[in-house]
């Protein structure tokens, strides 16, 4: 599988995942664990990691074992998968028509 199909397949995951979330708190944490991954502040990959999510905001990140999971958690098992938390997909081409209802007239 390509770098660019692997992504895809990664970001639309996570859309979906967090598709249900929108703006409204959790009613219980989200954990997403064993991927890899990548904070996008340049730093080096994180494998086998391990992201809390409590609400709609990021609680711990951090490497599996190292990290308190809570008890009530919903768990993901992203091993395999790379993992980018805030990642927003700027490369919308041919979606423009999309973007209408909220304000965006080009792409």
């Amino acid at each position: 599988m390509t770098r660019i199909k692997r992504f895809a397949t990664v970001f639309g995951l996570l859309v979906v995942l967090f598709a249900d979330i929108q703006m409204r708190a959790q009613d219980q944490p989200l954990v997403i664990e064993g991927g890899t991954l990548i904070d996008g502040n340049g730093g080096p990959a994180i494998p086998n990691s391990v992201v809390v999510i409590e609400g709609n905001r990021f609680k711990e990140v951090g490497v599996k074992g190292k990290v308190a999971i809570p008890k009530n958690a919903k768990i993901i098992n992203a091993s395999g998968k790379f993992v980018l938390p805030g990642l927003v997909d700027a490369l919308a081409q041919g979606i423009g028509t999309l973007n209408r209802p909220c304000g965006c007239t080009s792409v």
